[in-house]
Parts: structure tokens; C-alpha cells; sequence
């Protein structure tokens, strides 16, 4: 198996996991938030470069990927992106 293969696999495994936690948490992300507290400095760091990642491909994506399910993540991710000049993160 190529490098790239088991890479696209956790990836594709890490989401599986978010979304059935996202999925039911309800609506109280504090628990994620806390335990995310606690990890290594440079994994939050790199954690926030996820979110970014993810935040910048809402704002960029073609209309047909979204519905009124999450009009409102594209519209925030679109409003930060408007008025922020993200570069990146470091990774120290």
C-alpha cells in the first residue's frame, strides 16, 4: 500500500470518527474543546491548521456542494476569509 493510500485512509477514518461524535454531542462541544486543551501545544497548532484548511474550502467551494443544511458555515467561513489574511500557521 502507497504512502498516499494509508494517508487518504486515516484521513478518511478520522472523519468517520468526528462525524459520528459530531453527530451526537448535541450541541455542547465544550467536552472536544476541553480534551483538545490537553493535548500536545504543536497538536493544537496543528488541529487549528485543520480547521483553517477546512474553514478556507467552504469559503472557495463551488455553490453545489451546499444547501441550507450549512449555508451558514459557508457564510461564516466566506465573512472570515473576507476579512482575514490567513498565511498559515507555523509549525514550531
Amino acid at each position: 500500500m502507497s504512502q498516499t493510500k494509508t494517508a487518504q485512509q486515516r484521513a478518511e477514518d478520522a472523519v468517520s470518527q468526528i462525524s459520528r461524535y459530531v453527530n451526537g454531542m448535541g450541541r455542547e462541544p465544550i467536552h472536544f474543546v476541553t480534551a483538545m486543551s490537553n493535548e500536545h501545544r504543536t497538536l493544537q497548532q496543528s488541529f487549528t491548521k485543520l480547521c483553517m484548511a477546512w474553514l478556507e474550502h467552504l469559503a472557495e467551494a463551488p455553490d453545489y456542494e451546499f444547501d441550507l443544511r450549512n449555508q451558514a458555515s459557508r457564510d461564516l467561513a466566506k465573512e472570515i476569509f473576507d476579512k482575514v489574511e490567513y498565511l498559515g500557521l507555523p509549525t514550531i
